[in-house]
């Protein structure tokens, strides 16, 4: 559970407002439960991380468990707003 937007774990997620970092570093950012769901069934792209709030984390629990150890992050809406 992540409570402080400024935890150090989820860095990459503050810094993913930066398109020159994201082009440099080779990321995308996917945004919305089914577009997640879709990148975690299809496997096409690697996962770095997911930023989740506790009811996408209920929604996507399925994947995840096959999602190897991808770090997941859970944080309240508010939470990822300051993000």
């Amino acid at each position: 559970m992540v409570e402080d937007p400024t935890d150090p774990r989820i860095a990459g997620f503050r810094d993913a407002r930066d398109g020159e970092l994201r082009r440099r570093e080779g990321l995308f950012l996917a945004e919305g439960r089914l577009l997640v769901r879709r990148l975690l069934e299809t496997r096409r792209f690697p996962v770095q991380s997911l930023l989740l709030t506790p009811p996408a984390l209920d929604d996507l629990r399925d994947l995840l468990a096959r999602a190897d150890s991808t770090p997941a992050y859970v944080a309240s809406a508010e939470t990822i707003r300051a993000i």
